[in-house]
């Protein structure tokens, strides 16, 4: 690797729009601004309604306070006690029971219509299939080497689309056993 590291460009508006961007980026620090002071009064007011002496605040801080979920340790670092948020096993385990229940099952009535297809597309293969063969011998003597290639190339490809049906026909069985 070269020493030559380039350092990414900063983004520049072009001339005719660089007061639109400007005054963009103006509207921005000033929401911004107004959202850190709401913030930082809802955190006094938090305090207060909790009887403990709340610390000053400031716009920077407020944005980067992490949270954490336990009271004692975002008291010991100094953060905004999270919401609690722990679930035990059983609890768990019964949202996820109801989740599921409530999943529809696509592969009862999908596994129909996958086969359904696969049918056509194997019938439509191996009959492109027979007119491949059908061209390769009929054409091959009237009409060379041509008619051959062609005639062959027909049946492969319906012998392949075939293949394609007979892979879906044996996933959407499959799937009926899932």
């Amino acid at each position: 690797m070269s020493d030559d590291v380039r350092e990414p460009r900063t983004f520049e508006p072009p001339p005719w729009e660089r007061d639109q961007f400007d005054e963009l980026r103006k509207q921005r620090d000033v929401e911004r601004t107004r959202l850190d002071e709401e913030l930082a009064s809802a955190r006094q007011q938090e305090a207060r309604a909790h009887d403990t002496p709340a610390a000053p605040v400031t716009p920077a801080a407020a944005s980067t306070a992490p949270t954490v979920s336990d009271p004692a340790r975002a008291r010991a670092a100094g953060a905004a006690p999270g919401p609690d948020t722990r679930v035990s096993d059983e609890e768990m385990a019964e949202m996820l029971a109801g989740l599921a229940a409530q999943e529809p099952s696509t592969a009862e009535s999908l596994w129909k219509a996958g086969t359904i297809a696969a049918a056509i597309v194997i019938g439509v293969g191996a009959i492109t299939a027979l007119v491949g063969l059908v061209l390769a011998v009929s054409q091959g003597a009237a009409k060379g080497m041509v008619g051959t290639m062609v005639g062959a190339a027909t049946a492969a490809f319906g012998i392949v689309l075939a293949a394609v049906g007979g892979w879906v026909l044996y996933t959407a069985l499959k799937k009926r056993g899932a």
